[in-house]
């Protein structure tokens, strides 16, 4: 599973979504798919916001294994 910080990382940037979008050439509605998980960046476009925000891509998502349960069936 994919976790996103990109919320947190605009808010503590203190740069407005509009001013993103605007650097970014996507509609504030895209960057706030990203934002929210729903959708994500290009790698062109991870790393870009990573410079505008000040931060590294890892910074921005991280993964987190899910823990997959197994059924055991008996025969």
């Amino acid at each position: 599973m994919i976790i996103c910080h990109l919320d947190k990382l605009i808010k503590e940037s203190g740069l407005r979504p509009g001013f993103i979008a605007e650097k970014m050439e996507v509609s504030t509605q895209q960057l706030s798919n990203w934002r929210h998980g729903r959708s994500f960046p290009s790698t062109p476009k991870l790393y870009k916001l990573a410079y505008l925000l000040g931060c590294t891509a890892n910074d921005m998502y991280e993964y987190v294994e899910e823990e997959i349960e197994k059924e055991s069936s008996i025969t």
